[in-house]
């Protein structure tokens, strides 16, 4: 758990001043019940394939096809989690990048011109990629950060970590990122 909570820190250095991104819990009594909901709903259909996908891209230094992953996951986010996400992401835009890692700044001058949003999770993800991050440590971490986030009690991180495992371990173990064109990576 504390390397995961330092890859989050890795990848988003203001981890604890985001504000809720995609998850929004409501009240601490509904944690489970919503966070499970948003497995099912959010995550598994919309932003695991988005994050493995930018991974990929980023990998591939591919500017385009990352940011046709960006405006893909913009239309379908409601409008609320669209404009968490976009407030979120607006904390990654102006962070440093990796060490020669181009396609950071090529990406965030896309965003900075306004061709294309600039989700939290894409730039997540990137960032995880440009610190050669594996992708099922970057997802994982990217749920760590959901959480906290979102405001879920210390508690309940280990319960919740359990519960949207499964999602991360079956996208790759699929053929999802083969039938995408990548190599699998388990961390």
């Amino acid at each position: 758990m504390q390397q995961l909570i330092e890859i989050v820190y890795r990848c988003n250095p203001n981890a604890g001043a985001v504000g809720q991104i995609t998850w929004a819990p409501g009240s601490p009594a509904e944690v489970t019940e919503s966070w499970q909901q948003w497995v099912r709903l959010r995550f598994q259909p919309v932003l695991l394939p988005h994050l493995i996908a930018g991974f990929q891209s980023a990998q591939a230094q591919a500017l385009r096809e990352l940011c046709g992953t960006a405006a893909a996951l913009d239309a379908q986010l409601s409008p609320a989690e669209r404009a968490r996400s976009l407030n979120a992401g607006s904390v990654l835009l102006f962070q440093k990048p990796p060490l020669s890692d181009r396609i950071q700044e090529r990406f965030a001058a896309e965003v900075r011109a306004g061709r294309v949003p600039g989700h939290f999770a894409t730039f997540f993800v990137l960032r995880a990629a440009g610190f050669s991050v594996p992708l099922r440590t970057a997802l994982l971490a990217y749920l760590m950060q959901e959480l906290f986030s979102g405001g879920c009690p210390a508690a309940s991180v280990d319960r919740a970590m359990n519960l949207a495992v499964p999602a991360v371990n079956a996208a790759l173990g699929d053929n999802l990122i083969r039938a995408q064109g990548g190599a699998p990576r388990y961390g």
